[in-house]
């Protein structure tokens, strides 16, 4: 860089006096001066970007060096560079120059450069010291761009390298203490705006009302007034409560802007003006926010409206508080748009533009507790950019490494890792997995990317254009890809731009359609002057500016790439006749030249027809929808169709289907969903040939191919997890091991080798033999054949291993003069050796049970009862018995037992498991090492289930095996035997023995009672007492052995019987006879314990007639407080409160059997009594509660017919006696319900109607039954029906439909008495989460949360 002269400069230094930075002048430039960084804290309208380069003049900088003034917009760097060059009174592009991307407008005598920070950046990579500038001043510092973030790293460090550059930083918001710190605590100057006073009014939506609609959901309420309604809803008001003052709107994203507009427009606001401001503007419409008019403006603008612009004659703004922020998500590979919450200084940027020529208003539609919650600055752009193109620049400039880089933030490590990532996609890093990202080279792609001046991905695309030679096209589709689109679509022209645009559309691809806009371009540019340049490209809505950026990145492309010697300019077109749409289609080689091209850069951008679920799968397991913008759009749905040309997609004949099956994408961005923009039709094997470092191979599901004589595998070829090829491949070059297995087992064994091999023939004769003598004399001496046959085989094959017929044709003739007799069979080659030792371990002489052992017998007796193994045990054994002991009792079964398992399990599951012998052996091992770790709580299928979900991740319930029983010889038959060793009962089913003993306990204890009564006597003798008022029995066992008769025990069964005295011990003969005995002795027991507490209850019950007109038409108070009492005496001397804690297995230690203990019962006395404080009020309320709904409803207008009856049958006069009152604090939201019904029937009858029909069965059911047992707990699952089906948001108390209901009606009338159903277990092989699920219980009731949700 050339410095500037020595001759003098005239400079007019003069500081305007309305500035407010004038005052300062004197302190910053003595800062200046003495100090080498200087943080300059601005705020908006102080003067801070025109005077500083001038303070810096003053303070004597310029002399040794240019001063370098950095602006983030090209814009901002002319306007403002012209307005200095006005005031120093010096020619501009002379003394104060400017240098923009292609545009320099400095000479050898410029002092002051501005430039954007882009073009600064470039000139660091050229003169990385900076030797061409003494001052370097960077200005809006606070956008923390990623030229801003790098620029700043960059000085940090060069100020130790230049101890003689002087660097200012300028920001209006500026987070000054981070900034101070990074450059050593320098100095910070913070300077007042000049600005007006703006007042803030903080605005939420729900201020503004609410189009909510009466009964809606609470979230439904939340979105109902969307943040477009309330800017329309605040812009009337300040129209309408103000005279004067234009208006800005900031908005999110241009769709916001449009749909904006077109309501205001429908208001008819009076002399206001409507005008839009966002990027993709054409600059005349832009300029119209300048422009006078006599109208009102209100000017709806994105974020573009925050900084550099000032737009005069603002003041009011209507901020929303959101924006759309660029996020590159290094996980997903994707650049997201999503609409977020702005920051504080962003905020206040907005609230700024207000005060600029008057006093202001800044209309917030959020809360000021929301303002303050908010981030203090926006995030930095490189904690959320894509680091590709920064890593690439710094390697390729020796700027050091990314990792040590000193940021003022330091990017996320995921980031850096992504970045990494995409340059080796690209093929510009080495790829050795041994070496660390920071220390890995670039590679000869690598350095040709970095002296691109494009991103590194469409650098690729030019690269790979060399070899492809399609370098013209793809250079222009390159460029056009680094600017804003250059079709406009104005917003009162929309379908004539769509129109216009049409003439340049590709049906095949969005990038061949840039190329059409080019070539018709330049078919005019050389023939046209400039002025008719402009007039075709505003007839054919182009944006002229972009058009000629566009030329120009294209020439600078091909000016960098005419440096190499070999540079050709080589097109895809070359030798072709006429190029139209028919020759440049997909499958022609000028498209697959110039797509192949593309592709090389975009690898990870391409997706998948999902003709299932709809849409695209991309890579990295995205799902991408095509942008409504492009070509390949379709309005309508694909229809199902063949696939073209198989799985591997190629081109296909004929007229290409409507939606491509396979599409590349220049960008996959998410604004309200993951779109894939810019688009083409794309031939899979393109990516397998580009991508072949990248491609990940898998082999799976090894098979026999019975007409290739081969075994085969399925080869997946994935590129980051997207299928490109799937096809079958030997498997003998993968796995030559397993390969020979499944040769031997499908070939071999199972006889599918149609070869004529003179050894197959003799093999399979012997075996034809062997196995008709096997099935008459059942020598266990012999193996199963075919696994004795697999031996064979593998004994002799396993050090020259074959995979296919072929291969074996060879072996055999090679073999053939050595070894005539090679691979033929002889009967005792069938024998297993190994069997002729008995394994003791894995078929045990006895079973150990208890410290006992019950002996075992073997018998190999096919066909017979006794088949298998038997175990003979006396009655007390038996009761012992469990499944799991008998599954784990033969260890030498368990991998036969594994294997029909696994044989049993449905085929899409089974295939999981290929090859069964040896997972089930690999299995069996495992099982068994549990069954040991977990002291055989498990049963043999409980255990097979846990362990399948541990290693292959599939949840199976065990209940999948519950009609695949095991063969007989593989279940234990067990045979109960008597004293005398007589067989009592055998079976293979444990219930089976189970109910049989039980029979015969019940014959034993009759015969006893009748033939022996004196032992029966001993027994009342030793257990039965005189009546008691307390509990004075001591511990009461379940049952007591009387006598043994023929072996088998006569038990008796301890009562608690209620007589006029008290409750005394008496002995019944069987336990149901107990149960109900003792169940009338302890509740009068306990009735008699809390006599006392139950006489102040009944007093305190006289609070009933408190209620007044609420119980008067229902029944008289007397009767109410008598039910009263009756419902709670019988809740508190529920005998359920002692047998609850009699049964739990957590409770006291009971002597023997399970039963009944004292402190069992004083347990239940206290919890009566515990529960009897504050019962009364709170019954009171309850009832209080209940009535009131009842008289509300009894008044209910325009209620459905059937309301009075549902009412009356749900509170007749004697509710309170017949109802339990556990069960009394659901009636308030049965009522509830009955009132929701109520109001939704007027709204919809038919439905309603509906919902009764479905209902009704159940209730007549439900009246038929109340009487019997079972029937009061079938009645209350009728009534969360009843609001499952009317008011499905009141909750249930319980998981209630109509088959569940069904299931219990026909238990009841088949006399099984349910108290609560359960749907029967249903096999759920395989879950899409994890081994193990959280279950979340249901929402029992939602009646708590009614007063959060005001009607």
């Amino acid at each position: 860089m050339t410095a500037p002269s020595n001759k003098p400069f005239p400079f007019r230094l003069e500081f305007p006096p309305e500035l407010p930075i004038t005052s300062r002048v004197e302190e910053i430039t003595a800062a200046i001066q003495a100090n080498q960084v200087v943080i300059l804290a601005g705020e908006t309208g102080s003067g801070k970007t025109t005077q500083i380069p001038k303070m810096c003049l003053a303070a004597g900088r310029g002399s040794l060096g240019r001063i370098a003034c950095t602006q983030p917009r090209r814009v901002a760097a002319l306007s403002v560079s012209r307005r200095v060059a006005e005031e120093l009174g010096v020619q501009w592009g002379r003394e104060v120059g400017c240098k923009i991307r292609f545009n320099d407008e400095t000479t050898r005598d410029t002092v002051i450069k501005f430039l954007t920070d882009g073009m600064l950046l470039a000139e660091v990579q050229g003169d990385p010291l900076l030797r061409g500038y003494d001052t370097i001043i960077i200005d809006e510092a606070h956008e923390r761009s990623l030229n801003i973030d790098f620029l700043l790293g960059h000085l940090r460090t060069l100020r130790y390298k230049r101890p003689e550059l002087k660097i200012v930083i300028t920001s209006a918001t500026i987070d000054t203490e981070a900034f101070s710190k990074a450059f050593d605590d320098a100095p910070i100057i913070q300077v007042e705006g000049r600005t007006y006073p703006v007042e803030v009014i903080y605005a939420p939506l729900d201020e503004f009302g609410t189009d909510a609609a009466e009964g809606d959901e609470r979230e439904a309420q939340a979105e109902a007034l969307h943040y477009i309604d309330g800017v329309v809803e605040a812009v009337q008001r300040i129209v309408r409560e103000s005279t004067g003052g234009d208006v800005l709107v900031f908005l999110p994203s241009e769709r916001d802007i449009r749909e904006l507009g077109d309501l205001l427009d429908g208001r008819r606001l009076v002399n206001c003006e409507v005008i839009p401001m966002f990027g993709r503007l054409s600059n005349v419409e832009q300029q119209r926010v300048f422009a006078p008019t006599q109208r009102r403006k209100i000017i709806l603008a994105t974020n573009i409206a925050e900084t550099s612009l000032t737009i005069p004659g603002i003041r009011f703004v209507v901020d929303t508080g959101l924006a759309r922020l660029s996020r590159y998500s290094p996980t997903a590979r994707t650049r997201r748009l999503p609409i977020e919450p702005v920051s504080q200084s962003s905020a206040d940027q907005r609230k700024g533009r207000s005060g600029r020529v008057a006093d202001g208003v800044c209309i917030r539609l959020y809360s000021e507790k929301d303002f303050l919650e908010r981030p203090r600055f926006t995030q930095p752009e490189i904690q959320r950019a894509n680091l590709a193109d920064v890593i690439l620049r710094m390697k390729a400039f020796g700027l050091g490494d990314i990792e040590r880089f000193p940021f003022i933030n330091m990017p996320a490590a995921k980031s850096i890792r992504a970045g990494y990532a995409l340059l080796e996609a690209l093929g510009a890093l080495d790829a050795s997995d041994d070496v660390a990202d920071s220390v890995r080279v670039l590679t000869p792609i690598g350095r040709e990317l970095a002296r691109l001046p494009v991103d590194p991905t469409v650098g690729r695309m030019i690269l790979e254009a060399r070899a492809e030679k399609a370098l013209r096209e793809v250079v222009i589709i390159a460029a056009g890809l680094s600017i804003q689109d250059p079709r406009e679509r104005p917003m009162d022209k929309q379908q004539q731009a769509d129109n216009a645009h049409r003439r340049f559309v590709h049906p095949d691809s969005d990038f061949l359609t840039l190329l059409n806009i080019w070539e018709a371009y330049h078919g005019e540019f050389e023939t046209m002057a400039q002025a008719k340049l402009r007039r075709f490209c505003r007839d054919h809505f182009l944006s002229y500016t972009r058009m000629r950026e566009w030329r120009d990145i294209y020439t600078q492309l091909i000016d960098t790439l005419e440096q190499r010697d070999d540079f050709r300019l080589t097109s895809a077109y070359h030798g072709m006749g006429e190029v139209d749409q028919k020759t440049t289609a997909f499958g022609t080689p000028s498209y697959r030249a110039i797509h192949r091209s593309i592709l090389a850069g975009l690898l990870g951008n391409i997706a998948h027809l999902d003709e299932e679920n709809g849409g695209y799968k991309a890579t990295h397991d995205r799902r991408v929808a095509l942008f409504p913008g492009s070509v390949l759009f379709r309005r309508e749905e694909p229809k199902k169709r063949s696939p073209e040309g198989g799985p591997r997609g190629g081109a296909s004949k004929g007229a290409p289907p409507k939606t491509p099956r396979w599409i590349i994408s220049a960008e996959i961005m998410e604004t309200s969903r993951l779109f894939a923009r810019t688009c083409a039709r794309l031939d899979p094997l393109w990516a397998l040939d580009l991508g072949a470092h990248l491609v990940r191979v898998s082999h799976s599901e090894p098979f026999w191919d019975v007409e290739k004589g081969r075994v085969m595998a399925k080869q997946r070829t994935r590129l980051y997890g997207l299928e490109l090829e799937s096809k079958a491949v030997g498997y003998g070059k993968i796995d030559a091991v397993h390969a020979l297995e499944i040769f031997i087992r499908e070939g071999l064994v199972n006889d599918t080798i149609s070869f004529p091999l003179d050894f197959i023939a003799h093999n399979r004769s012997v075996r034809e033999k062997l196995a008709d003598a096997l099935t008459r004399a059942r020598d266990s001496g012999f193996l199963n054949l075919d696994e004795a046959t697999y031996r064979y085989y593998a004994a002799r094959l396993e050090k020259t291993p074959v995979s296919a017929v072929g291969e074996l044709v060879d072996l055999v003739r090679e073999r053939r003069g050595a070894e005539p007799r090679f691979l033929m069979l002889e009967t005792e080659d069938l024998r297993d050796p190994e069997t002729l030792e008995h394994d003791a371990e894995a078929f045990p002489e006895a079973l150990p049970l208890d410290n006992r052992a019950l002996p075992l017998a073997y018998a190999y007796k096919p066909g017979q009862t006794d088949d298998g193994v038997t175990l003979d045990v006396s009655v007390r054994e038996a009761e012992t018995l469990t499944p799991a002991a008998l599954d784990w009792a033969v260890p030498g079964h368990l991998g036969q037992k594994v294997e029909h398992y696994l044989r049993a399990l449905p085929k899409d599951l089974r295939r999981g498991f290929v090859p069964l012998a040896e997972t089930a052996k690999s299995l069996a091992e495992q099982v068994a090492a549990r069954d040991r770790l977990t002291a055989r709580r498990e049963s043999l299928i409980q255990a097979l289930a846990a362990q399948i979900a541990e290693r292959f991740r599939i949840t199976l319930d065990p209940a999948v095996w519950a009609d695949k029983p095991l063969p007989d010889h593989l279940r234990v038959r067990v045979r109960v035997l008597d004293a005398k060793g007589n067989p009592l009962c055998a079976s293979r089913e444990l219930a089976e023995i189970d109910e049989a003993l039980h029979l015969q306990k019940r014959t034993a204890s009759a015969t006893v009672a009748r033939v022996e009564p004196e032992a029966w006597r001993r027994a009342r003798a030793k257990w039965e007492t005189p009546a008691q008022t307390s509990w004075k029995f001591g511990d009461v066992p379940e049952r007591v052995l009387v006598t043994e008769q023929a072996g088998v025990p006569v038990f008796a069964f301890p009562a608690l019987q209620a007589e006029k005295d008290g409750v005394a011990v008496r002995l019944a003969k069987t336990p149901e006879e107990a149960r109900d005995v003792t169940g009338r002795g302890l509740a009068a027991l306990m009735e008699r314990q809390l006599s006392n507490d139950l006489g102040w209850l009944e007093r305190d019950l006289r609070a009933v007639k408190n209620l007044g007109p609420l119980i008067s038409t229902l029944a008289p108070a007397e009767e109410l407080q008598a039910q009263a009492f009756a419902m709670l005496r019988g809740w508190l001397c529920d005998p359920g409160r002692v047998a609850a804690r009699a049964s739990d297995p957590k409770g006291p230690p009971l002597a023997g059997a399970r039963g009944y203990t004292t402190a069992v019962f004083t347990a239940a006395i206290e919890k009566s009594q515990a529960d009897l404080r504050g019962i009364v009020p709170r019954f009171c309320d309850q009832l209080r509660e209940i009535l009131t709904l009842r008289q509300t409803l009894m008044v209910q207008p325009g209620a459905q017919a059937g309301l009075e009856r549902d009412l009356a049958a749900l509170l007749p006069p004697d509710f309170l006696r017949t109802t339990p009152y556990a069960q009394l604090p659901h009636f308030p939201r049965y009522l509830k319900g009955m009132k929701l019904r109520a109001e939704r029937w007027r709204q919809n009858p038919a439905k309603d109607a509906e919902r009764a029909g479905q209902l009704a069965p159940y209730v007549v059911a439900a009246g038929k039954l109340r009487e019997r047992e079972g029937g009061e707990a079938f009645r209350w699952l009728v009534e969360e029906f009843r609001v499952s089906l009317f008011a499905q948001e009141l909750g249930t108390a319980e998981p209630v439909s109509a088959v569940k209901l069904d299931r219990a009606l026909a238990a009841l009338q088949h006399g099984i008495v349910v108290t609560r159903v359960e749907p029967p277990p249903v096999a759920k092989p395989i879950l899409a989460a994890g081994v193990t699920e959280k279950k979340i219980a249901p929402v029992k009731n939602f009646g708590a949360l009614d007063r959060l949700f005001p009607r």
